[in-house]
C-alpha cells in the first residue's frame, strides 16, 4: 500500500476578495493523494450551459469554502483556499489509460508548487494539476518527472460498503513521514453542502479524520477505494466526511468524455414542495406525488420544455414525493419506493449522477394530463454572483483612477444588509449580463475630482451597454475624448480618455499594481 499513497505538500497565494487587486501572504497546505488509474478523453464535443458565458469558468480564479464554520478541511490548515490558472494535460489522448494521483481540491487549490514524497524514498517529486472537481473536492495530479511512476502501483475504485461494514483510513495525519491506518465503519450516506451553492452527497464515516487527512483514500476490507477523506466536524466526536466512490467514478466518466471535468448538472428551476394537499387539488386533479414548478431558471436546459405551474413527478422514471426525495436502497442504488433497507436522500442526487451530454426523461403533470419528454444534460447555469468561491472573479480594470471589479458574494457579505446590490444575489448569468461590473473606489486625479461612488453598478459606456469585464475593458481601451460611465442607482461619472499608459501611471502611483489583472 506503500506504493499507491502519498503525502502532498502545496505552496499557494491567497486573493483578496474584497479588494482584487491585492494578494495575500504564501501559505502551506498539506495532505494525502492515491494513485488510480484514469481514462483520458476529449475528442466529444463539449455541452455548455451557454458559451458566452463560460469565460469565468475556462478561466478559473477560484476559492472553496464550507456553509459551517464548525467544518474543518483535514489539511493540516483551516482557512478558506482557492485555486488559479488551472492547465489539463493536452497530451492525454482519448482512451489512454494514465496513472494519476487523486487527491482532495481544497489541497492543492490556488497552489503555484506542489511536491510529494514517495515511501521510503527522500526526493521530493513535483506534481502538477490535471484537473480539478471543486463541487465534488476532487483533484487529479500528475508527475512533472516519469521517474515518479516507476514502481507506483495504482488502487482499484471499489464500490460503497453497506452502513455498518468496516472501512480503514489512510493519510498522514499530523504530518510525518509515515502513512497512518485508522478503522471505522460507515455510518451513513447524508446530504453536505462543500460549497454555499450545491449541495453533495458524502459518506459519514467514525474513523477519526484529523489534519493531514485530507485527500487520502478511504478502504474497504479489499484495499479498494470506497472514498475520499476531505472533512470533519470539530464540535462532533468522530464525525468525518469522505467523497463517496459513485461521485468518484461519476467524475471520472467526465474525464473519459471530455478529458476535463465539466461541471455539476442540474434542472435549474425554482420548485416548491406539495406537501399541502389543498395546494396540490388546486393544481391537479390526478393523484400525483412530486414538486411544483415556480420558475424555470435562464439558460435552464428544461427551457422551452417545462412551464411554470407543471408539476415534476419523475426523473429518469424514479419517482419523486412531496417532499422532493428519492431513495437510495442498501447498495446506494436509486429507488423509487421506500421499504426496511432505503434511505431518504434529495432528488437532486439523480441529477449529480449524470454528465454533461447525457440523456434526462422527465415526467410532469401539465393541464391534468401525464406527459414525458426527455432532455439534454447541461451544466448547471451560472449565477450572476456565485455563492461558491472557485467561481469568483478576482479581475479587475482601473481606469483614470476609477477602480471597477466584478462583484462576488465575499464582497456583497461585506456590505451593509441594505444594499441595493442584495438584488443580484439569486439572478442568474443571461446573454444581456454575466457579470455584475462595480465602481469599487475612485483614486483622486485631476480627471477623477468631486466624484465619489457607493458600489454603484456601471450600467453603460458612451450609452453601449456593459455585460461583462472583457467587454468594459475593450470599449475603455479603444476610448478618446470625453467618456460617460452611467450607472443604475447614480449620476452619470465623465472623465477624459487619457490613454492606458495614464491609468497605469495612477495605478501605479496609488497601488503599485498594474492597472488591470487579465489579459484580452
Amino acid at each position: 500500500m506503500s506504493s499507491s499513497i502519498f503525502q502532498i505538500f502545496a505552496k499557494r497565494v491567497d486573493p483578496n476578495y474584497t479588494e482584487v487587486w491585492r494578494t495575500g501572504s504564501i501559505r502551506s497546505s498539506s495532505g494525502a493523494g492515491v494513485c488510480i488509474m484514469v481514462n483520458v478523453g476529449g475528442t466529444e464535443s463539449i455541452v455548455t450551459t451557454e458559451s458566452a458565458l463560460d469565460t469565468n469558468i475556462a478561466n478559473i480564479s477560484s476559492r472553496y469554502m464550507y456553509l459551517d464554520t464548525n467544518f474543518i478541511w483535514n489539511d493540516g490548515i483551516e482557512e478558506d483556499i482557492e485555486l488559479n490558472n488551472i492547465n489539463s494535460n493536452e497530451s492525454a489522448k482519448k482512451g489512454n489509460g494514465k496513472m494519476l494521483i487523486l487527491t482532495a481540491y481544497h489541497i492543492v487549490a490556488n497552489a503555484f508548487f506542489i511536491n510529494s514524497q514517495k515511501a521510503n524514498d527522500d526526493k521530493k517529486y513535483r506534481l502538477k494539476v490535471f484537473d480539478v472537481a471543486p463541487h465534488y473536492d476532487l483533484a487529479l495530479l500528475d508527475a512533472v518527472d516519469e521517474e515518479f511512476w516507476r514502481d507506483v502501483v495504482p488502487l482499484n475504485i471499489g464500490s460503497v460498503p453497506k452502513k455498518g461494514e468496516k472501512i480503514s483510513a489512510v493519510g498522514f495525519p499530523g504530518g510525518g513521514n509515515n502513512c497512518s491506518m485508522s478503522s471505522g465503519i460507515i455510518s451513513r450516506v447524508c446530504s453536505y453542502f462543500s460549497n454555499k451553492e450545491e449541495p453533495m452527497l458524502a459518506l459519514q464515516v467514525d474513523a477519526p479524520l484529523n489534519d493531514g487527512n485530507s485527500g487520502g483514500p478511504i478502504l474497504d476490507s479489499f484495499n479498494q477505494i470506497v472514498g475520499i477523506a476531505f472533512a470533519s466536524d470539530r464540535d462532533k466526536q468522530n464525525m468525518c466526511f469522505a467523497v463517496p466512490s459513485f461521485l468518484i467514478k461519476n467524475y471520472l466518466r467526465a474525464i473519459a468524455k471530455y478529458g476535463k471535468y465539466m461541471g455539476i448538472c442540474d434542472l435549474d428551476i425554482k420548485g416548491t414542495k406539495l406537501e399541502n394537499r389543498i395546494m396540490k387539488e388546486y393544481y391537479t386533479n390526478i393523484p400525483c406525488r412530486g414538486i411544483l414548478v415556480v420558475k424555470i431558471q435562464s439558460n435552464s436546459m428544461l427551457e422551452g420544455i417545462l412551464q411554470k405551474d407543471d408539476i415534476i413527478i419523475s426523473l429518469d422514471g424514479i419517482n419523486i414525493t412531496d417532499g422532493n426525495s428519492i431513495y437510495l436502497n442498501k447498495d446506494y442504488q436509486i429507488v423509487s419506493n421506500p421499504s426496511e433497507d432505503t434511505e431518504k436522500i434529495p432528488s437532486w442526487h439523480i441529477l449529480r449522477m449524470k454528465i454533461p451530454g447525457e440523456t434526462l426523461t422527465i415526467g410532469y403533470i401539465r393541464n391534468n394530463q401525464r406527459m414525458i419528454s426527455e432532455v439534454v444534460t447541461k451544466e448547471m447555469a451560472h449565477l450572476l454572483i456565485p455563492r461558491d468561491r472557485f467561481n469568483f472573479s478576482t479581475n479587475y480594470y482601473i481606469f483614470q483612477g476609477l477602480i471597477f471589479v466584478a462583484l462576488n458574494c465575499e464582497l456583497l457579505q461585506s456590505l451593509d444588509s441594505n444594499s441595493h446590490l442584495l438584488n443580484y444575489s439569486n439572478k442568474n448569468k443571461s446573454r444581456k449580463r454575466d457579470e455584475v461590473i462595480i465602481l469599487t473606489n475612485i483614486l483622486e486625479t485631476d480627471n477623477t475630482t468631486g466624484y465619489t461612488t457607493d458600489n454603484e453598478v456601471l450600467k453603460s459606456i458612451n450609452d453601449i451597454a456593459i455585460r461583462n469585464m472583457h467587454e468594459l475593458y475593450q470599449l475603455c481601451e479603444k476610448a478618446t475624448g470625453k467618456v460617460k460611465f452611467e450607472f443604475k442607482n447614480s449620476t452619470p461619472i465623465i472623465v477624459l480618455a487619457e490613454g492606458s499608459e495614464k491609468s497605469e501611471f495612477i495605478s501605479q502611483q496609488y497601488l503599485k499594481v498594474p492597472h488591470t489583472n487579465f489579459c484580452q
